[in-house]
């Protein structure tokens, strides 16, 4: 029986942005805490995670795929191109899978693998997208390109404020559907009690943590998940 390999991301806490790619045969979190032991190697990889402890924060761990042992490579070099495809800043000073090029056989994969998949950091924030012409739409980014036919990877860069238009279009609002930060903007906090009633109000996580002595990484998984810290519960305001 053919064993499988965890292919894995590693997301700023910061902006929820993706910022590494990699694999494992281990657990997602054991795998980040051997990326930890070895921050101080140099690579920009470790150079972001270094950055992140001394600022009291950690990236978050997130499996993507589990994939044949045997296919390990195809996939690795499948997602670290795809996530740039859509934009992202990946840490990754290789294209991954060892070197490994593509064949005839792998692209094809890629290419069937890569339709109507969407990456779930952006398509799970809604976006107000202004036209010059004075239309407005308030869409997922995956919605908006189905909707006018503009490819990810367009709307991706649109998003990321790596284009300031794109075919005539605009955001000036971004809001997560979930209880989540919105992308790129600067959120205020509450801390509520059990029943979730407003305590107090801070205008950032930096502030919560350092007035409650408690970790800002802590307390954003927190308001990601919904769980309870320092026997508070935490919220972004006005989501």
């Amino acid at each position: 029986m053919e064993n499988f390999i965890n292919i894995y991301e590693l997301i700023d806490p910061r902006n929820n942005y993706p910022r590494y790619i990699g694999k494992t045969i281990k657990s997602v979190n054991r795998r980040l805490n051997g990326h930890i032991q070895s921050m101080n190697k140099g690579y920009h990889s470790s150079n972001w995670i270094k950055s992140l402890i001394e600022n009291n924060l950690k990236p978050i761990p997130v499996l993507i795929d589990k994939v044949p042992q045997s296919e390990w490579q195809f996939w690795e070099r499948h997602y670290i191109s795809l996530y740039r495809s859509w934009g992202f800043n990946l840490t990754n000073i290789t294209d991954g899978g060892e070197g490994n090029r593509h064949t005839k056989e792998s692209k094809s994969k890629i290419s069937k693998s890569n339709k109507n998949k969407s990456h779930g950091v952006l398509d799970k924030n809604v976006y107000r997208f202004i036209h010059k012409n004075g239309d407005v739409d308030i869409l997922t980014r995956r919605e908006f390109c189905k909707k006018y036919n503009v490819k990810q990877s367009v709307c991706s860069n649109l998003i990321l404020g790596r284009h300031k238009s794109s075919f005539g279009w605009n955001i000036d609002y971004i809001k997560s559907r979930l209880n989540t930060k919105p992308l790129g903007i600067k959120m205020a906090v509450n801390k509520c009690d059990l029943n979730k009633v407003i305590l107090e109000k801070y205008s950032s996580i930096g502030e919560a943590a350092l007035k409650n002595k408690l970790s800002k990484s802590s307390i954003h998984r927190c308001i990601k998940n919904g769980k309870i810290y320092g026997n508070f519960k935490w919220q972004y305001a006005n989501l």
